[in-house]
């Protein structure tokens, strides 16, 4: 899905919330849309970098054992 699609999707959700909000005597939310735009880019950009550095990083023990392992097994099939 594409950025500007996925934040007119949010955008979409909290009006209908903010006219039901309004509908039933609650203060409707004042948000606009460049607002909700970087939150979301935020916490798109916070989730990607936790996920690529835990991803591309060794941290147990099992991890680096496993890492040395496949290094061998690539460095076998060069050779072949």
């Amino acid at each position: 899905m594409e950025t500007e699609l996925i934040v007119r999707l949010i955008v979409s959700v909290i009006a209908a919330l903010n006219a039901a909000a309004a509908a039933f005597g609650f203060n409707p939310f004042n948000v606009d849309e460049q607002t909700i735009y970087t939150v979301v880019s935020f916490f798109a950009a916070l989730i990607t970098w936790v996920w690529g550095f835990w991803k591309n990083n060794d941290f147990t023990d099992e991890a680096k054992r496993g890492t040395a392992v496949m290094r061998e097994l690539k460095a076998q099939r060069k050779r072949q």
